[in-house]
């Protein structure tokens, strides 16, 4: 008699799951996860995972959404403290590439470490992350950083690049989403942006 229990494949990683740790239920289907993470997207945006009306999903076609970004840090870290967070985000599904770099600010930019006799203002900490947003968000990532206490910049125009990577990315799945449904959809409006003609 086997009492080991029973696996589920998660719809997000598509790893091996245990039931009850974490769960979601979907039109009457209740479905496992190996983690808060993976919860989290499929419960976003179901759609993208299990398709919708018997049409498959992104996910399910194999579908990958391979970005890249930086996060800027408001303060640099030393190399113990790199290492610790850079494993937590290496260990985050769809992430397969983390980096860490000092980097200086110039009137309020990131740039390459300074030449002798320039003048900078601060250094600063940058992430460079490439991962699979069907897997993780930017927003994922910058939980996961303030989770270690660390505080992202704040300089001129940082929180409000942030907040249009967050956009991108929401415009981005949604039209995976719908276009997984196999009809055609009218273009909306954004947050009050007309769609660009198509």
């Amino acid at each position: 008699m086997n009492d080991s229990p029973k696996l589920f494949k998660d719809p997000v990683c598509e790893m091996m799951a245990n039931p009850g740790q974490y769960e979601a239920a979907h039109e009457g289907i209740c479905y496992a996860f190996c983690s808060l993470q993976c919860r989290e997207r499929f419960v976003a945006r179901p759609g993208l995972y299990v398709g919708i009306r018997g049409r498959p999903a992104a996910k399910q076609k194999g579908t990958k959404l391979i970005r890249q970004r930086r996060v800027l840090l408001g303060q640099p870290l030393t190399q113990p403290q790199a290492a610790e967070l850079m494993g937590a985000l290496r260990t985050m599904m769809g992430v397969t590439r983390v980096n860490y770099f000092d980097q200086w600010t110039h009137d309020g930019h990131a740039s390459v470490p300074p030449r002798e006799g320039s003048h900078t203002t601060a250094e600063v900490g940058l992430i460079e992350i490439r991962y699979d947003l069907l897997e993780a968000t930017f927003a994922q990532f910058e939980r996961t950083i303030a989770g270690f206490g660390w505080q992202l910049a704040n300089g001129p125009g940082d929180k409000l690049r942030r907040d249009f990577v967050h956009y991108l990315e929401e415009c981005e799945l949604e039209d995976i989403e719908n276009g997984d449904t196999g009809r055609e959809q009218p273009r909306k409006r954004r947050h009050g942006i007309p769609a660009a003609p198509g």
